[in-house]
């Protein structure tokens, strides 16, 4: 009778043993890698690498599969299959050095031939101005007045100057893109 019970006792250990490692393998072997991208999609992958600026990776269907890499800036979390997550950083936007530019009157609205000086600023339109005088430096400077008075009225700070020309006759002409 004791015999009975005993091995009825074994049987369900075994049993729950038995459950307990197959659902352990099961588990176990439908685990992956998961990439979050910043757009909301999910990747579900086999992650071969990960280095400073991408990912590299399997689909995880396809063990044997082409590689495929993503930049990290499209990433937003890895999630391994360990169940550890790594969130991707985002680099601090670039600041512009007129970003904090206080513009009062058109004169303090800076000019520049140079189009990375401008990156990431929100172009308000075109601007021109036009001026002629005596010497080509009054006709210069009224030129190039008038042209920041235009970007002014726009509420511009920099203004991205594309054509500067004069003639033989001392005319000045300034065309350019206002920005702030």
């Amino acid at each position: 009778m004791y015999y009975k019970i005993l091995s009825t006792i074994t049987m369900k250990k075994s049993t729950l043993i038995i459950y307990c490692l197959l659902i352990f393998t099961v588990g176990f072997a439908s685990a992956q890698d998961k990439i979050i991208l910043t757009k909301g999609d999910t990747l579900k992958v086999s992650i071969l690498e990960v280095s400073e600026s991408n990912v590299t990776y399997r689909h995880y269907n396809e063990p044997e599969g082409a590689k495929y890499s993503t930049a990290k800036e499209k990433i937003s979390k890895i999630i391994f299959a360990s169940g550890r997550q790594e969130v991707i950083e985002k680099p601090a936007e670039k600041t512009n050095r007129w970003t904090n530019l206080d513009v009062k009157t058109y004169e303090d609205i800076q000019t520049t031939y140079v189009p990375n000086d401008i990156e990431g600023m929100q172009a308000l339109g075109q601007v021109f101005g036009e001026g002629g005088g005596l010497t080509n430096e009054l006709a210069s400077k009224q030129a190039l007045r008038r042209l920041k008075r235009k970007a002014f009225k726009l509420g511009a700070k920099v203004i991205y100057i594309s054509i500067s020309t004069s003639n033989y006759f001392g005319t000045w002409n300034f065309q350019g893109t206002a920005y702030k």
